[in-house]
């Protein structure tokens, strides 16, 4: 082996060291963290029930309630019917309701209602007057897991004088929609 030679090999040997060192060294100087989240959207779940025991989601059929009375009304005499709601979701409902009559009665013309929030325990004018009236159309917030029971009364109106026997029924429809 050449004296050149040597000198390459010595040359390339201190070069792999210095290399490894400023490598070493390099890597005592850095650091790193990273962090990531996961992410989902909420989601509320309205369901409705006419005792507050028996739940159902009810988007395609109606639930039923049973007005005692609402089979033989007579102009200004009001019948009365208690019904739940509850938010099963993760977050707040933003809740509005809409009312529809359909048949031979209409409403404001023949039929009148009101609504209100109320304490469990029964519906009749004294509970209806003592809750918190929600007109159509009004916003009301239904808490996660909480349930609102709601008082209905529908009359006919005073001034109905069409014929006798006439029917009809209202569709009451709870939407809850988180605006934008």
């Amino acid at each position: 082996m050449g004296q050149r030679s040597r000198q390459l090999r010595a040359l390339a040997a201190g070069g792999a060291v210095l290399g490894i060192g400023a490598t070493m060294t390099l890597a005592a100087w850095s650091d790193v963290e990273i962090f990531e989240g996961t992410f989902q959207a909420g989601t509320f779940d309205i369901q409705g029930s006419a005792d507050g025991i028996a739940w159902a989601s009810h988007a395609d059929t109606p639930l039923r309630l049973s007005f005692t009375g609402s089979d033989n009304l007579v102009p200004g005499v009001a019948v009365y019917e208690e019904f739940h709601l509850r938010n099963i979701g993760t977050i707040p409902a933003p809740v509005t309701y809409s009312a529809v009559a359909q048949g031979d009665l209409g409403l404001e013309a023949d039929l009148t209602y009101r609504l209100s929030a109320v304490d469990a325990g029964g519906c009749d004018a004294g509970t209806l007057a003592a809750g918190t009236a929600i007109a159509e159309g009004e916003e009301f917030i239904l808490a996660v897991d909480a349930t609102q029971p709601l008082c209905i009364e529908v009359q006919l109106a005073d001034s109905y004088g069409a014929t006798l026997a006439e029917q009809g029924r209202v569709v009451w429809t709870f939407d809850a929609v988180q605006q934008e």
